[in-house]
This record gives structure tokens, C-alpha cells and sequence, in this order.
């Protein structure tokens, strides 16, 4: 299953960083996009769908793929991307996991409250969201 363990060993072998508190500490002072691929970098602002909002997330860590070795000034991924980026990019993938495991176990089972619990969400403003 994903979620903090996950979030630990991930982190621990992008960033070299497994403790947690640093971990939601730096993923909040980075930005996703600058990692992840929104629909306004497939659509711009000319999205045929209208009601998909540029800043929703279109896949994680789909910039960096797509970037591997064509930046020459850049003699590595871990340098052109920022710990707080990469973090925040991977707290946002997990949380949107978990979230939506949660709703569709939710809703094949007809239940109607969710309850989150764990360190995973707690001071995770992120993962809140």
C-alpha cells in the first residue's frame, strides 16, 4: 500500500532525506509544477476541456521524464530540480493516491464518511489538500 512508509523510502532514495517533519517542511516550500505535468503544459491556455483547470495535475514527475538528458548545462537531474520540487511533487502523488483509494473503496462499499488519521496527514498541509 502507499502512504508514509512509502513517502519515507521514496524520498529517502530521491533526496537522501527520510525524516518526515523535513520532508513536509521542504515539499511545502517547493512547487510541483516545476516536476509534474499539468494540463496547462499539454494545453495551454486553449484546454478543449473547460472545465479542467490548468493547474490540475496531469502526471507526476512527467517534466523530469521528459527532461532526462537534454539540458547539458545540467549535469544531473538532482541538480536541475530542487529537493523541495522533487518532495513536493512526491507528497502531492501519494496524496492523491490515497485519496482516491480511499474514495472509491468508499464508494463501492456505500460508505459516506472517510476519516485520515496517522502522522501522514498530520501538520501535511499538502496532503490536506
Amino acid at each position: 500500500m502507499i502512504g508514509g512508509g512509502t513517502l519515507l523510502g521514496l524520498s529517502n532514495l530521491l533526496t537522501g532525506i527520510n525524516d518526515f517533519d523535513r520532508i513536509i517542511e521542504l515539499a511545502q516550500s517547493g512547487s510541483n509544477s516545476n516536476v509534474d505535468m499539468l494540463v496547462s503544459d499539454i494545453y495551454g491556455d486553449n484546454s478543449p476541456f473547460k472545465e479542467l483547470a490548468g493547474d490540475l495535475l496531469a502526471s507526476s514527475f512527467a517534466k523530469v521524464a521528459q527532461d532526462q538528458g537534454t539540458d547539458p548545462a545540467a549535469s544531473s537531474l538532482k541538480q536541475k530540480y530542487s529537493d523541495g520540487d522533487v518532495l513536493s511533487s512526491l507528497v502531492t502523488m501519494i496524496s492523491f493516491n490515497i485519496g482516491q483509494l480511499a474514495y472509491y473503496t468508499a464508494k463501492l462499499h456505500n460508505i459516506r464518511t472517510i476519516y485520515f488519521v496517522g502522522s501522514y496527514v498530520r501538520s501535511n498541509v499538502l496532503g490536506q489538500q
